[in-house]
């Protein structure tokens, strides 16, 4: 093995952390609520957005503040509400259907 094998894994692990930490972040799939899409287990990239960037049928992760508070939740955005500033949320899973609604 060459020495400079590590040190490519070193540099391209502190090069995908700070992409990280920079412009997307890392997560997990835990519930049912968007299968079939996304299953328990999943792993995410999520490209850091603000809502103004967000459209109609994108797969979000955001901080709940009404069903779940304080955790992150992934759900896909069934309407936005410009003028009031709202989103409105939902699942891909049929059996768990129903909207949610945050205020960005």
């Amino acid at each position: 093995m060459s020495s400079i094998q590590p040190f490519r894994i070193l540099a391209t692990s502190t090069i995908l952390l700070s992409l990280t930490n920079s412009f997307y972040s890392i997560s997990s799939v835990s519930g049912d609520s968007m299968s079939p899409t996304l299953q328990p287990r999943d792993w995410l990239i999520v490209n850091k957005a603000r809502w103004d960037d967000c459209k109609v049928g994108d797969v979000v992760l955001c901080r709940s503040v009404t069903e779940f508070p304080g955790r992150d939740i992934v759900k896909r955005v069934q309407d936005l509400d410009n003028a009031e500033g709202t989103v409105y949320l939902t699942s891909d899973n049929k059996d768990m259907k129903r909207m949610f609604e945050d205020s960005g």
